[in-house]
């Protein structure tokens, strides 16, 4: 059974790209033959290992001190200017105010676990 490094080694046999290897084609045409349903093994599990390492890649950013504050602005500036047009007291509705309010907690909570920020 080939890992993930060794899958991304393997080399097109056919077509175009013929002897090219998955980890060099663009990740439009990667997609494609992600799509194809009469790939077989084992080009099959190549493709889908080459697929994975390209998607898994780390979703950490650094941010300064400044930047994490203007971040904590950003979203507090754009709950408030949409709060202000989906809340049902100004003619929006109760679903698009709950919908908002899962967002900007979620966004909240992915810039707190990535800047060690506390927005409120």
């Amino acid at each position: 059974m080939r890992g993930i490094g060794e899958a991304a080694l393997v080399r097109m046999w056919f077509g175009k790209f013929k002897g090219v290897e998955l980890k060099d084609l663009s990740d439009d045409y990667l997609g494609w033959l992600m799509g194809l349903d009469d790939v077989r093994e084992p080009l099959r599990s190549a493709i889908e290992a080459a697929w994975r390492r390209r998607i898994d890649v780390p979703r950490t950013i650094e941010l300064s001190a400044g930047a994490a504050e203007v971040a904590e602005e950003l979203v507090t500036a754009g709950y408030r200017a949409l709060a202000k047009r989906l809340h049902p007291d100004h003619g929006g509705t109760v679903d698009a105010m709950t919908e908002l309010n899962e967002a900007v907690a979620a966004l909240r909570s992915w810039l707190r676990e990535q800047t060690g920020a506390v927005i409120v």
